[in-house]
């Protein structure tokens, strides 16, 4: 059978034995579950979110598929908790947030952008492949350079990018900055230069130093004109493409597992940035 526009995303959700290693124990034993499942056919997308409880997102291709990957995604669970990485998981319904994405085409779009950078989160943190040793472990930098490709690939201009980072940071990371005067001038003077740096495909920077990270700013890149693409057919029913575009930045830095405080950091050096510095 066909797989439909309506097929079910399935969902489980898994509690670990300790919240440090939660990264390290996913790449060992369900990640490559995932992969497995998608390579063979049995699923056509997954996600992950990073709460108390792991959530792990899967589309079945097909009707036909959906008990073969529920069996492989609950064989990699029992064996995360048979090893003592995990104490239980549990099957769970799955609800997207389509308000908050824009409706059911932005929806579409965020669902193939948390794919997409789920796997290149993976691969990006993976040990056996280096990725984040080779870039220092810059969670942070690599997340400035995505989402300022993801605004520029929607089309978003200077102060309307900063209108995104401020509704970050004034409504949905508001947080006191407490960083000495010297030092956080020091923090923005780094975001002004990431903010501003062409990223495009042609750039030396993307065959070079960011060659490890093409793919993932294509994904990034693909996300931003398909939002301005649903925006200007009037699609994006619920939401402005600004609002839809900072939903997907803190869903993006959940997944990357930069802290409250470093996500916070971020918004509110763009915004001063932008508005302040100009």
């Amino acid at each position: 059978m066909k797989a439909s526009d309506h097929q079910p995303w399935l969902q489980i959700d898994v509690d670990f034995a300790d919240p440090s290693t939660a990264e390290h124990n996913t790449i060992v034993y369900l990640v490559p579950a995932l992969r497995s499942a998608e390579e063979s056919g049995l699923i056509s997308s997954w996600f992950f979110i990073r709460k108390r409880q792991w959530r792990f997102r899967y589309l079945p291709a097909t009707s036909d598929s959906i008990s073969g990957s529920m069996n492989l995604l609950h064989s990699a669970a029992d064996d995360l908790v048979a090893a003592d990485c995990a104490t239980r998981w549990l099957d769970k319904v799955y609800e997207p947030e389509k308000y908050a994405f824009g409706g059911t085409a932005g929806m579409i779009i965020a669902h193939k952008l948390f794919h997409a950078d789920s796997r290149h989160i993976f691969t990006f943190l993976d040990p056996y492949v280096g990725h984040a040793q080779v870039a220092g472990a810059r969670r942070r930098e690599l997340s400035i350079l995505l989402c300022a490709a993801l605004m520029r690939a929607a089309e978003q201009d200077w102060f309307e990018q900063g209108d995104i980072w401020a509704s970050i940071a004034d409504d949905l990371r508001p947080v006191e900055i407490p960083a000495p005067a010297e030092k956080w001038e020091d923090f923005k003077s780094s975001v002004r230069r990431l903010i501003t740096v062409d990223t495009a495909p042609s750039t030396v920077l993307r065959k070079s130093g960011l060659c490890f990270a093409h793919d993932w700013l294509s994904a990034f890149e693909s996300a931003g004109r398909a939002l301005k693409g649903v925006c200007d057919d009037g699609l994006l029913v619920e939401r402005g493409i600004r609002a839809v575009i900072a939903h997907n930045i803190i869903f993006h830095w959940n997944r990357l597992g930069l802290p409250y405080q470093a996500q916070a950091a971020i918004a509110s050096a763009a915004k001063d940035v932008i508005f302040n510095d100009a």
